[in-house]
């Protein structure tokens, strides 16, 4: 009698009386599946930030999933994301790009480059260059103030959707050191950007004397319509004199480097 009372008093939910347990164990509700994030950047052809851009997911079972590139070119998207996930990057106006995520990776980060749907100016043809230095750079000798160079610019083998340039500019017959005799040139519709630049440093140094060097890097930038004639710009980079090298490399003897870093240096470059 006590037992059934006891009984009468618990959930149905609890064991059953006289110690027999008459309802299934409820197994816990499945985890809902990890939603990893993927991030990156979308710019144009010359490198500038394309904000709006949509980014969607094109395939699984986030397919339609998107988000929105902020000003930046920046973005942010979660899903349940494979190494066969495809994202789509498409903003009117410009040649969609796509990519696969492959293997997936804690700090992953997606680059897109979106093409213009109208072609780039054709630059190509012979030019003179000029580097001037800005005025406020009073440790660089007159020798190395303004270079001026005959300059051919070329077309560059690119692919859609790449960071490639569109062209390079070469120096023949100038006395440049090999490896460090041309710069890239990235374009998108009417807007040039001069990439003087190399990840160690100087893109282009010239031999002044047996044991000195001059080198000068950094980037300039501009619209120039419908064809490229004669522009002056400024550039946003370093000249550097080596007044005596240490050897054959470029290692520059103690205190025999001056460099005067600048956004006012000029590159002029007038159509011969």
């Amino acid at each position: 009698m006590r037992n059934a009372i006891l009984c009468a008093g618990l959930l149905l939910n609890l064991a059953a009386c006289n110690g027999t347990d008459r309802t299934s164990p409820t197994a816990p509700p499945s985890p809902s599946p990890a939603r990893a994030a993927v991030s990156g950047w979308v710019w144009d052809s010359a490198f500038r930030p394309i904000a709006g851009t949509r980014i969607e997911i094109v395939n699984g079972s986030d397919a339609g999933l998107s988000t929105i590139a902020n000003s930046s070119g920046q973005f942010l998207l979660r899903g349940n994301f494979d190494a066969a996930t495809q994202i789509n990057a498409t903003k009117e106006g410009y040649i969609g790009s796509s990519h696969a995520l492959g293997a997936l990776c804690a700090s992953c980060a997606l680059y897109f480059f979106l093409d213009l749907t109208t072609p780039p100016v054709n630059i190509a043809g012979d030019y003179t260059l000029t580097f001037a230095a800005d005025s406020t750079c009073p440790d660089l000798p007159d020798v190395v103030r303004t270079r001026t160079y005959p300059a051919t610019i070329s077309p560059a083998t690119r692919q859609n959707g790449s960071a490639s340039p569109a062209f390079r500019m070469t120096f023949p017959g100038v006395r440049l050191l090999e490896g460090y005799d041309y710069f890239d040139i990235f374009v998108a519709g009417d807007y040039v950007v001069f990439s003087v630049d190399r990840d160690e440093g100087s893109a282009l140094i010239e031999q002044m004397e047996p044991d000195s060097y001059f080198g000068i890097a950094g980037f300039a930038s501009t619209s120039v319509g419908t064809a490229l004639s004669n522009i002056s710009i400024p550039l946003a980079g370093a000249f550097e004199y080596c007044k005596k090298r240490t050897s054959a490399s470029l290692g520059c003897a103690p205190d025999a480097t001056l460099r005067c870093e600048s956004h006012s240096h000029r590159l002029v470059l007038k159509r011969r």
